[in-house]
Parts: structure tokens; C-alpha cells; sequence
């Protein structure tokens, strides 16, 4: 909101055909050209029909500092944050934590002029991380505090390393965005992992084990944002 491109009329799902009449071909070459565009810009979009669209962001209360899967016993223990799941600040296994909205806005910005992000945010790797859910239903979890008019619903994941983290609103409908985006990558990484050791173990059992077998599903799953030893990673959890 109050960019140029919002201001000018281009709205969340518009589809970027071109920039200053070159046709783009993917999100990433789109920004590209749109960073190193002279300015005034002419961008010409598609409007696809209406459309239900969701933001993978939102401002949530969140709880990642102790070994506990459960909500915390008081609402003072949850900490406000601006969650965004993937995002062009970051990569898609990725999920960041902002004081506020403003400090995730800088960053885009900054992100887009090719800068250092300046802005305190807290990371998570989701890769190999598992949704904790008290119930089959899939349904977020759910506590009643007394200082509370109604429930706050809440999700706790777990990701490979550090302590759980529990994300909560005050209702279904604030929680479900990042919920959503969450278990939508969840779901895609342990589908590539079974993947992976398909593929591998067929390898194996075909041509036998041996230094550097499986290499072809081992590129397969680093494309999508694993590594050879399925979770190692920098910076899990770290500000």
C-alpha cells in the first residue's frame, strides 16, 4: 500500500506482462527489470477475474524461546511480530519475523535496491520442520485464557533445529493465511524427501551402493532447497 505501483492502480494479483515493453519472463527477471527501469515506468498487466486472494503475512502473536510445544500459561508471554512466509525478502523455506509492518516494508524496499536488509528480523528454516496439532482435524490448537474475552487459536511448529514455535491469533480467519502458507510448503518438502529416498533407494537396489550414487535426485531436491544431507542449514532461528 502507498507504493507508486498501487497508487497508479496495480493491485494485488495483476499479472506483470511487461516493463517499458519488454515482455517479462518470470517473477525474478520481472523484478530485475523493474529495479533497473528508468523512471517513468510503463508496465503493462494482466487483470485476471475476481478472485479470492490471501497475503502468506500477517501480524500474529508469536512464542520461540523455550522447549514447551504448548501455548504459554499467560497471554503476556506471546510476543507481537510481523510474520511473512518466503516472500522476495527472503527464500521460500524461509520464515521471517518483523517488530512491525513498517520494519518488513523497509526491507522489501531494500531488498529491491539490491541493499543489506537494515532492519532487526527473526529467521526460521522450515525445511524438515513438522506442524504440531493437538487434534486429527487439522485445525489450529486452541487456549482460553481468563484475561481474555475468547479463545486464541494457535499452531506450533517444529522445526530440525531449536525450540518450537507457536504463532496465534484471535481468530480462525487471522490465523489461516500464514497457516495456509506453512503447511502448503510442509507438505511440498516432505513430498520431495520421499522423493528423494525413492529415488535413492531404486539407485541403490538397482546398481548398488556406491560414492556419489543418486546424484540426479540429490540436484533434483538441492533445486528445490534441500541440501545433501537433507537439513543442513545456516542460520536456523538466528536474528
Amino acid at each position: 500500500e502507498q507504493s507508486a505501483a498501487h497508487n497508479s492502480g496495480i493491485e494485488l494479483g495483476h499479472i506483470i506482462l511487461s516493463v517499458n515493453g519488454q515482455n517479462t519472463a518470470d517473477p525474478e527477471t520481472c523484478a530485475q527489470m523493474i529495479r533497473n527501469a528508468p523512471r517513468p515506468m510503463n508496465l503493462r498487466c494482466y487483470v485476471p477475474p475476481a478472485m479470492n486472494l490471501t497475503l502468506d503475512e500477517g501480524t500474529h502473536l508469536v512464542k520461540y524461546d523455550t522447549k514447551d510445544l504448548e501455548a504459554p500459561g499467560s497471554s503476556v508471554e506471546w510476543k507481537r511480530k510481523y510474520v511473512v512466509v518466503g516472500g522476495i525478502v527472503t527464500k521460500p523455506w524461509m520464515m521471517n519475523m518483523f517488530y512491525r509492518k513498517r520494519d518488513y516494508d523497509i526491507a522489501v524496499k531494500e531488498a529491491h535496491a539490491g541493499h543489506k536488509i537494515s532492519v532487526k528480523v527473526k529467521q526460521f528454516d522450515l525445511r524438515g520442520a513438522r506442524i504440531i496439532l493437538k487434534g486429527r482435524d487439522g485445525k489450529p490448537n486452541w487456549v482460553d485464557y481468563p484475561s481474555e474475552r475468547k479463545p486464541w487459536y494457535y499452531i506450533t511448529i517444529l522445526p530440525r533445529k531449536g525450540y518450537p514455535i507457536k504463532i496465534s491469533s484471535e481468530s480462525l480467519d487471522e490465523l489461516e493465511p500464514v497457516y495456509s502458507a506453512v503447511r502448503r510448503f510442509v507438505r511440498k518438502d516432505m513430498e520431495a524427501r520421499q522423493e528423494y529416498q525413492m529415488g535413492r533407494s531404486s539407485y541403490n537396489k538397482n546398481y548398488g551402493s556406491r560414492k556419489g550414487s543418486g546424484s540426479d535426485v540429490r540436484s533434483s531436491y538441492n533445486n528445490y532447497g534441500g541440501s545433501n544431507n537433507y537439513g543442513g542449514r545456516k542460520g536456523s532461528g538466528s536474528d
